[in-house]
């Protein structure tokens, strides 16, 4: 059975130590869990996306992160750095852009 497609991306302020936080939170736990639960994957930046906590705490998710990029752009004046996401996903312009 294929599992669905799914894409989730922000700010879940979920720290687990299995996407390079130093600690663990109960959010990072049961997004932790729940992943397991349904074999669905994380799109983790290499760098820290909290300027406060120096922890990743916002990421996508998805259900194949195979070939996903992350990139997080140090600028902005929020308490976060921004991620760019590249996606593997191409679109046939053709069928949507007339």
């Amino acid at each position: 059975m294929q599992r669905q497609t799914i894409l989730r991306f922000g700010d879940f302020n979920a720290m687990h130590t299995t996407w390079g936080c130093n600690k663990n939170n109960v959010s990072g736990n049961h997004i932790f869990n729940w992943l397991e639960k349904t074999g669905n994957d994380i799109i983790v930046p290499e760098k820290a996306t909290s300027k406060k906590s120096n922890s990743t705490i916002d990421f996508g998710i998805t259900h194949d992160a195979q070939e996903w990029n992350s990139q997080v752009l140090e600028e902005a004046t929020s308490d976060h750095w921004p991620i760019l996401f590249e996606t593997p996903f191409t679109i046939d312009d053709t069928l949507f852009f007339k």
